[in-house]
């Protein structure tokens, strides 16, 4: 996967939807689903985790092969998404992940 290829994953929606991923693949962590990441086709990219919330024990973990996480505190990890599409200079080279009629409209 070419490193400039950016990957954005609403996290809540691939963790907590029923159905998501295969059941063989079901129930990781944030952690675990950047494990998961790392060993795929998208090895390589950047990949922001963006995820709702705080993160566990306040502090931010440290994720394989590169991968980062993004932590919306008071805001909705959506808004988070809306920012980085917004932000981004080349969008149309951006990989959203999310069921969230809101993300996929941004």
């Amino acid at each position: 996967m070419h490193r400039t290829m950016r990957l954005l994953v609403d996290t809540f929606n691939v963790l907590h939807v029923t159905g998501v991923l295969p059941p063989g693949l079901a129930g990781p962590d944030t952690r675990g689903l950047a494990a998961l990441i790392a060993t795929s086709r998208w090895s390589g990219a950047h990949v922001a985790l963006v995820c709702d919330g705080t993160p566990p024990q306040g502090a931010i973990p440290r994720l394989p092969g590169g991968i980062r996480a993004i932590y919306s505190g008071a805001k909705e990890a959506d808004e988070i998404l809306e920012r980085l599409i917004e932000d981004s200079t080349a969008p149309g080279r951006l990989v959203v992940v999310s069921s969230d009629r809101r993300v996929r409209r941004a």
